[in-house]
């Protein structure tokens, strides 16, 4: 029932964006209106799941129109691939009276890769829409076929922008952490020295001479410090260590694991964690960024792995 009434809001949507759309093409037989019908509403970025839809009418006892199904749209965007189908088209028909049919149909996908064919294109992005071709046949009373023609048209608004998911500067995109300084999370605030910062520095440091001459003069054995391992360990080594010995709630370890990932793959192999290379990390990575949160039951064995990837496990 639940998937019933997410079918017909869909189908709703669908035709009232197709009825948005303008037209673009009509003749004695047909009337299409057909466009992308984002393009406006919101910004698009590459990967984003929009709708090209179309609306047609004609007279069923005239015309006959060609299937409009998934392979229609990969032949209409064939082009250079930037445009592909992201799920099955969802096609309704409305027969009125005397004879008129309305056809809205919608194809959800997505615009991928650089337009042109070019290798990288940095900054916002334009696509030219192609011009598409749709068949009808002119029938006679008996259904025979007296004359095929097709309606040409390039779809509303003819070319979509794409805008980039991070500000751009130069033309140059930089690195992960050129865009999150120190992993995305919040710098120390700078604090300015008050006037008498320096006056109280000697001082210090007098106090410490006299203090050290004083034991010195005592004849005590001067005491050998071994520093703790883990106030010489890195960011991602301490995380690790909190990851084995605190008892975090489910959802701030799964957390805490995720920046410890992420701060091995800047720190140690110096490249961003989520620019797939189909590694073993990689592979671990995505596991731990599909977890919200990660039970007591479960978390030796993503420690394991993650110790293992990172050399810590011997």
């Amino acid at each position: 029932m639940r998937a019933a009434l997410l079918a017909l809001v869909m189908l709703a949507a669908d035709a009232y964006a197709a009825q948005a759309v303008p037209a673009v093409y009509q003749d004695e037989y047909v009337s299409i209106h057909a466009g992308v019908a984002d393009t406006g509403m919101r910004p698009i970025h590459l990967g984003d799941a929009i709708s090209f839809v179309a609306r047609i009418v004609f007279d069923s006892s005239q015309v006959r129109i060609e299937t409009l199904d998934d392979d229609f749209f990969k032949r209409a965007f064939a082009g250079p691939g930037n445009f592909q189908l992201y799920a099955p088209a969802i096609v309704t028909q409305v027969k009125e009276s005397g004879g008129q049919i309305e056809i809205h149909a919608a194809w959800p996908f997505q615009v991928l890769g650089c337009p042109e064919n070019l290798t990288t294109c940095p900054g916002d992005k334009i696509y030219e829409l192609p011009v598409i071709s749709v068949s009808y046949q002119i029938i006679d009373e008996t259904g025979d076929v007296v004359n095929d023609k097709s309606a040409r048209f390039r779809p509303w608004p003819g070319r979509i922008a794409v805008a980039s998911a991070l500000a751009v500067q130069n033309g140059r995109t930089g690195e992960f952490e050129d865009h999150f300084p120190g992993g995305a999370h919040a710098q120390a605030m700078a604090v300015s020295d008050s006037p008498g910062t320096g006056i109280v520095a000697v001082l210090a440091g007098v106090l410490l001479v006299v203090v050290g001459l004083n034991k010195h003069q005592l004849g005590n054995r001067p005491q050998h410090h071994v520093m703790d391992a883990e106030s010489t360990a890195n960011r991602w080594q301490r995380a690790t260590s909190t990851l084995q010995n605190e008892p975090l709630p489910d959802d701030q370890w799964a957390d805490l694991l995720r920046r410890c990932a992420s701060w091995y793959c800047i720190d140690e192999l110096g490249r961003n964690p989520h620019a797939p290379l189909a590694t073993d990390f990689d592979e671990f990575f995505s596991d731990v960024l599909s977890e919200e949160s990660i039970a007591a039951e479960r978390r030796g064995d993503f420690l394991a792995r993650f110790l293992k990837l990172s050399g810590e496990d011997t």
